[in-house]
């Protein structure tokens, strides 16, 4: 995309509670449409799927990518993705609207989803990324969102910001509460159906606060909230690009006590970097799956799933 810029293969992220499986992804679109993004809930612990509902309800050929998802304890869905429907000037570096961030909510599990609308209030340029040791096409390749009972949570890649007279690529983050019942929802089985209500402006970005630091310094981890205890995981990912660096322990954090603990369960191989995971509740107990990922070094990545 964007002349090899920004690597993305598709890949969405999976959410899941109480049995209920989401999975948001992006693929081509028709014609010369280069990407939409698409829906899709299982009731039955992901054994199967519904028919997939396209989010992005724009008419034309805009580009639409990288999607992240969160579903948060009362139920409500809420996905984002990055979407040039009101730019499309894209030139690497250049103060040109290119892109902004959209998002679509669901408050009633998945089943019905309101209007999609824009998440950041600014179109961004599409940024540089002159810094040697950054590989420019990384751009957003960790983008996760996350729940709480009252917001949902996401971060991107931003070029608002210029250095020298040219965009640069910046994280920003920020946060959706959650919202009410749209009067004309979209049914999530239906790929073609449109809300036709607002739901809730955006609300100001959220404050972040310094706390400790992990046991160790790390790359490439995916973190997972874990419902049933109250805690926070830290899966997989390695210490630094070295073969054999992979983490063999998942991390800890505990709110209550705000430490971070290193857990004695070792995974089962050291295919841990740039995984997905997310908890899952399958017959009245609690998992945290994840699913594919690579060995530092290695060149090749895997599609077995572990809990």
């Amino acid at each position: 995309m964007f002349s090899s810029y920004w690597r993305h293969m598709g890949w969405g992220q999976p959410a899941a509670l109480n049995n209920v499986v989401h999975y948001v992804y992006a693929q081509h679109g028709t014609g010369s449409d280069a990407g939409d993004i698409y829906y899709i809930r299982s009731t039955d612990g992901g054994v199967t799927f519904s028919v997939p509902l396209k989010l992005n309800t724009d008419s034309g050929t805009a580009k639409q990518w990288q999607p992240n998802l969160s579903v948060s304890p009362t139920g409500t869905v809420f996905a984002t993705w990055y979407d040039t429907r009101n730019g499309g000037s894209c030139t690497k570096g250049v103060n040109t609207p290119c892109y902004q961030m959209f998002s679509r909510e669901s408050t009633e599990d998945g089943v019905t989803w309101q209007a999609d609308m824009p998440l950041s209030d600014v179109i961004s340029p599409l940024p540089a990324q002159p810094d040697p040791g950054i590989v420019a096409c990384y751009a957003g390749d960790y983008d996760y969102g996350s729940a709480q009972a009252t917001a949902h949570y996401t971060s991107w890649v931003d070029g608002r910001v210029a250095i020298n007279s040219t965009q640069q690529q910046d994280a920003f983050t920020d946060h959706q509460t959650v919202g009410t019942p749209s009067p004309a929802p979209t049914a999530s089985p239906s790929p073609t159906a449109t809300a036709t209500a607002s739901p809730t402006p955006t609300p100001p970005i959220c404050i972040w606060s310094a706390g400790p630091d992990m046991p160790s310094v790390g790359v490439r981890l995916v973190g997972a909230f874990f419902p049933a205890n109250g805690k926070f995981y830290e899966m997989g990912g390695r210490s630094s690009d070295v073969a054999g660096s992979d983490f063999t322990h998942p991390f800890e954090y505990d709110p209550s006590t705000n430490t971070w603990t290193t857990k004695s369960a070792s995974y089962p191989d050291n295919q841990v970097n740039n995984m997905a995971c997310g908890a899952l509740t399958v017959s009245g107990t609690p998992y945290i799956y994840c699913v594919g990922g690579s060995a530092a070094g290695a060149t090749t990545a895997t599609a077995r799933v572990f809990l």
